[in-house]
């Protein structure tokens, strides 16, 4: 009974170490799979045989274009001579039409070197027809000849271009900076010292004084009233009309007056010496008088 329990035992400690080495500790998730572009065609060798076609031949055949990766791309398409003969290459003329009977090309098969891109999207393919022409004006000389060329099919992924701000403001480098009321100490919320402070910064210097600059403002000298004095009946005009037009200040007279204009004016008068002399009058008739009513009375 206990090698049969024992046996059990040990079977059941194989079977759970097994169970912890073969399971992950913690969950995984399935590798992504990164993008790629295949672009393929169908077929994707061939052989035109030209040599036997004469000038005025033409010959058609269809190429399929298939998207095998797991992107769209956009896909062009140029020739590429290989060897032969390169003036036989040059002469013959090629157009390129899609399933709708587009044309997408149409001249002669050395210009084509960039086929306009065309977008085929994922898991799609689409056909395009090569109609080669030999030209009617070729001559005996191009009889016989054979060129070898390829075809190029190349594919690239499309610009994308990121999103604007305006689409995704949650994007890297579209963060508004905080406010200078949010974050006073960022660079530029700085606010400028005081004139006290700094008196040489730009709008704290004082202004010259008027006797530095008169010409600035509010240093202006006041205009000078020159009293003129009308002409009567008495004093005609020197004009010879008789009429009573003032006659204009000299220029003597406004000299003076400009240069008496920073002098104080002349307020002194006479009237009181006047005072001071009747004053003294007054006193000596009233003594004179005083001392005569004594004498009078002494008599009587």
């Amino acid at each position: 009974m206990n090698r049969k329990l024992f046996k059990v035992f040990t079977f059941l400690s194989i079977l759970s170490l097994l169970f912890l080495l073969y399971t992950p500790l913690s969950k995984t998730e399935a590798d992504q799979v990164p993008d790629y572009i295949d672009i393929d065609t169908f077929p994707q060798n061939i052989f035109i045989d030209m040599g036997e076609l004469k000038p005025g031949d033409k010959i058609i055949t269809t190429i399929n274009i298939q998207n095998k990766g797991t992107i769209d791309f956009t896909y062009f398409t140029y020739s590429e001579f290989l060897e032969g003969s390169l003036p036989y290459f040059n002469a013959l003329k090629v157009t390129i039409s899609d399933e709708g009977n587009h044309i997408l090309y149409n001249g002669f098969l050395h210009g084509l070197k960039h086929l306009d891109p065309r977008k085929l999207p994922i898991f799609k393919s689409e056909e395009l027809k090569f109609l080669f022409e030999i030209p009617y004006e070729l001559g005996n000389e191009y009889q016989g000849l054979t060129s070898s060329f390829n075809l190029v099919f190349s594919a690239e992924a499309p610009e994308t271009k990121p999103p604007t701000c305006e689409e995704d403001s949650t994007q890297s480098g579209c963060e508004k900076p905080p406010s200078c009321e949010e974050d006073p100490i960022q660079s530029g919320c700085e606010e400028p010292p005081s004139c006290q402070e700094d008196p040489t910064q730009s709008g704290c210097e004082e202004p010259p004084s008027c006797k530095e600059d008169p010409s600035q403002p509010g240093c202006e000298e006041p205009p000078v009233d020159v009293p003129v004095n009308p002409q009567g009946p008495n004093n005609p005009s020197e004009s010879g009309n008789g009429g009573t037009e003032p006659e204009k200040p000299e220029n003597d007279t406004l000299k003076n007056a400009n240069n008496t204009n920073n002098l104080l004016p002349d307020t002194a008068t006479n009237i009181y010496n006047l005072l001071l002399i009747g004053g003294l009058l007054f006193v000596s008739g009233a003594v004179i008088l005083l001392i005569y009513i004594r004498k009078t009375h002494r008599e009587l």
